[in-house]
């Protein structure tokens, strides 16, 4: 596991991180994982633009959340300066599926699926399960 910015990170109780995982702040941003959450291996976690990952979550390996991003809007600027961040929030008791990514400034509903290898464009509802590129809702959590 390899953390930038240690201080900038708040980790609840009962949580696990497994291997190869990479959490990367900035000054400004900071990460706060929830109570009984586990993050699985090859995981890349962006707290740049701040992240909050909320109790009882599920995070598949290889899944990528970034709260930051380019931005291009100013044609007077290399593009590589161009940066925005907007913050992430993933709700209680959400499962993201194996390599999907989650993208800057999305707000996941509690008890929602991501699946496998889904890109997050968009913000997820509670109780949905959403899938494909980009992730579209399929079906509704009883």
């Amino acid at each position: 596991m390899l953390i930038y910015l240690p201080e900038a990170i708040e980790i609840g109780d009962n949580v696990s991180i497994g291997n190869y995982v990479i959490i990367y702040n900035e000054i400004g941003g900071g990460v706060k994982i929830g109570n009984n959450t586990h993050i699985s291996e090859f995981t890349l976690i962006s707290g740049a633009g701040k992240l909050e990952i909320g109790k009882d979550v599920a995070i598949s390996s290889g899944v990528r959340i970034y709260s930051h991003s380019n931005d291009y809007k100013e044609k007077n600027k290399l593009l590589r300066e161009q940066i925005k961040k907007e913050k992430v929030i993933i709700g209680d008791n959400v499962l993201i599926g194996t390599n999907a990514v989650i993208l800057p400034g999305i707000k996941i509903g509690n008890n929602s699926i991501m699946g496998a290898g889904a890109v997050v464009t968009e913000d997820v509802p509670e109780n949905k399960i959403v899938v494909g590129v980009p992730a579209k809702i399929i079906k509704e959590i009883n």
